[in-house]
């Protein structure tokens, strides 16, 4: 007689570099204490907490956070985390998902280089190219020379303009916009 058994569902445990849900259990003066779902308590301590200070001045006990597994079990046996680490691998993985549906959105433009002009996208750095702007821009401008008309472009900074992000690239931080596309 065959014994039938029922398949059960593991949860495969976290590993260096995952993104986990953490609740802050306990704040202290030098460090924050994570517990993260059943799996260990993780900490949040030295440079990390440093950088990290003004986002976490308002998080509670109780509250929960995207955090970054760094490392699964350091001198003292806690799991050492990065919040900044998650917050910024969450928010490429939000420009890369704008970038594959081409979704357009306004972008402020904070400044203007002799290539072109300067935003952010999510606290991102970007670039918005001349070349990816529409003629709208530059059509009082015959020839374009940077060197003379840069005080023209000068006059957008402030404005929002609609783009859809061109190019990504993670290991560079580099977002390239475009308006004409």
């Amino acid at each position: 007689m065959k014994t039938l058994m029922k398949k059960k569902n593991f949860i495969r445990p976290p590993k260096e570099g995952d993104i986990v849900k953490g609740r802050l259990v306990w704040r202290g003066s030098s460090s924050l204490l994570f517990d993260l779902e059943n799996f260990k308590t993780g900490i949040v301590y030295g440079r990390e907490l440093l950088e990290t200070k003004d986002m976490l001045k308002e998080l509670k006990p109780g509250a929960e956070i995207p955090v970054k597994i760094i490392e699964l079990d350091n001198e003292d046996g806690y799991v050492e985390l990065s919040i900044k680490g998650a917050r910024e691998e969450l928010v490429w993985r939000e420009l890369e998902e704008k970038k594959e549906k081409e979704e357009t959105f306004m972008v402020k433009i904070l400044g203007v280089n002799r290539g072109g002009l300067l935003s952010k996208v999510s606290g991102i750095p970007a670039f918005l190219p001349f070349s990816y702007l529409l003629p709208k821009h530059y059509s009082g401008i015959k020839k374009l020379d940077i060197s003379k008309d840069l005080k023209e472009f000068q006059k957008m900074m402030g404005k929002e303009i609609k783009v859809k992000i061109a190019k990504l690239d993670y290991k560079t931080g580099t977002v390239i916009l475009s308006e004409k596309a």
